[in-house]
């Protein structure tokens, strides 16, 4: 099954994990400091959020 990538930069990491958890009914796949990735069956997607400013480089 081939899956789309979208990656969001999130001021608040945090926040952002709990928001899509309750959206997409499952927490992240993998977690670093300033990193979380979600691995959806339904809709198929990989969603990549790294903490950081929109100034920042990622």
């Amino acid at each position: 099954m081939s899956r789309v990538q979208l990656a969001l930069r999130v001021p608040d990491l945090e926040g952002s994990i709990a928001f899509y958890s309750k959206l997409f009914g499952t927490g992240p796949a993998k977690r670093r400091p300033g990193y979380a990735n979600f691995a959806v069956a339904e809709p198929p997607l990989k969603l990549v959020l790294i903490e950081g400013k929109d100034e920042e480089a990622t």
